[in-house]
């Protein structure tokens, strides 16, 4: 049997985005996301998910939930970082969930001898960029919650 002696990694990276705010308007919402080709789902596995009041209530996601009148969503990695945006369990609203989590593994954050997890916006580029835009701006979404960074994922 072979040993190895030495050390040994299984760890990767992985930039992310995640967001969560109330939908404005259904309509210029689902406008702007076919204008800059965004893919909207409603499943759990879905990088940005459109999700009703109801459904929030009925089921919360393995990555975002419901702590009082607050929704919030966690980072995809081991930080245990989370956004958090107003939530009216009485209400009837969309709500937009973002959570994108990339496995770059560790080459894309290396320099040198140590890893930099330093990345700005510019990191993110065509559907990431756009959402990214999109959380920022305050057009489409109403008490809009977003971080976006990178981090050891494993």
């Amino acid at each position: 049997m072979k040993v190895r002696q030495g050390f040994v990694s299984n760890s990767s990276s992985s930039s992310f985005i995640v967001g969560v705010g109330k939908i404005k308007s259904l309509d210029s919402f689902q406008k702007w996301a076919k204008k800059n080709k965004v893919t909207l789902g409603t499943e759990n596995y879905s990088d940005i998910r459109l999700k009703t009041t109801s459904d929030i209530l009925k089921n919360d996601g393995w990555d975002f939930g419901v702590d009082g009148n607050q929704l919030y969503v966690e980072e995809p990695v081991n930080s245990g970082g989370r956004v958090y945006s107003d939530f009216d369990p009485a209400g009837d609203d969309f709500y937009c969930i973002v959570c994108i989590g990339n496995n770059e593994g560790d080459d894309q954050f290396w320099t040198g001898d140590d890893m930099d997890y330093d990345i700005d916006q510019s990191y993110f580029c065509g559907e990431q960029e756009a959402i990214l835009e999109m959380l920022e701006n305050g057009d489409l979404l109403e008490g809009v919650s977003s971080h976006f960074g990178a981090a050891r994922n494993g």
